[in-house]
């Protein structure tokens, strides 16, 4: 760009390049390496005063990779699966840059529920590749709790076992705990379970006001026939932790309780950083992928 012969531009106050690499690492959700690697600075550096420009730097930075994204993905030339991905940068990076402008940056519950068999954990599994949140699933968290590999078969009446109402709720205590752990180290997470009833859900917004995150729902819904025919092909495979089954959706069927649209908390903070949107899963993961980022970061 020969910056170097204009010093307009060649000269620059250095918390411009500091914000630079700690906006990168927000953007890659490894918050907590960008304040390790703040604080250090200024360790080293004994220039605490960074800390007045810093967001205002970040903001810039990340809207400045926005408008390099966006213009990559109006560029014929570009292949269409990279332009459809710089899309998506492109509003992540916008994204970033409004949190940085309106009060710095806050981390995200993302709940993703539904019935067994609807395509959850696929949802789930197939954000955090792509943003690199972290991911809490029920299934897991289960297993781990009654002291049994998570790809162990427990197939249990409704219920019963390890599926009981007592063990169930010690379930998502435990998801919430977790869930705390990284949003307090500034890592976005993904919670993923059925939430069938509303005190599971009140448990995630509580969450996210306890750790000043953003919430998000994604509930998943799907034709009940194609559930069916997931779930019995489901059985036939290796390595799955989900114990799912037909007569399992029937029961869940029976008692799920319908999510009220946001806001979920109540008082000042209404509405604030909450969305709610409900994604037919029948379509590829690809698909589903791209419009849950779509709606989150639209």
């Amino acid at each position: 760009d020969c910056i170097e012969f204009n010093e307009r531009f060649r000269y620059s106050d250095t918390v411009a390049d500091i914000a630079f690499l700690a906006m990168d690492l927000d953007f890659f959700n490894s918050h907590n390496l960008s304040q390790r690697f703040i604080h250090t600075y200024i360790d080293a550096s004994k220039d605490s005063d960074v800390l007045g420009l810093l967001d205002f730097y970040k903001c810039y930075r990340a809207y400045i990779r926005g408008k390099v994204e966006g213009f990559k993905s109006l560029q014929k030339e570009v292949p269409e699966k990279e332009r459809e991905v710089a899309i998506i940068k492109a509003k992540r990076y916008f994204y970033l840059s409004d949190l940085y402008a309106t009060g710095g940056f806050r981390p995200i519950v993302l709940v993703v529920c539904g019935l067994t068999g609807t395509g959850k954990t696929t949802i789930a599994n197939a954000i955090s590749e792509e943003i690199g949140f972290k991911v809490i699933s029920s299934d897991i968290v289960r297993k781990e709790l009654a002291g049994i590999s998570p790809r162990e078969k427990r197939y249990e009446e409704f219920e019963k076992g390890i599926y009981t109402r007592d063990f169930t709720i010690k379930t998502y205590h435990e998801m919430m705990k977790r869930g705390e752990f990284f949003l307090k180290h500034g890592i976005s997470v993904i919670l993923d379970a059925t939430f069938m009833a509303d005190k599971f859900r009140q448990m995630a917004v509580k969450l996210a006001k306890d750790t000043n995150a953003n919430l998000y729902f994604i509930e998943c819904v799907l034709d009940a026939a194609v559930v069916k025919q997931r779930l019995d092909e489901r059985l036939k495979k290796e390595g799955i932790s989900s114990d799912g089954r037909w007569e399992i959706y029937l029961k869940q069927k029976e008692q799920y309780e319908s999510i009220l649209p946001p806001p979920f908390l109540k008082g000042g903070d209404a509405g604030k950083g909450e969305r709610y949107f409900k994604i037919d899963t029948s379509s590829d993961v690809d698909k589903l992928k791209k419009l849950s980022l779509y709606k989150a970061f639209e």
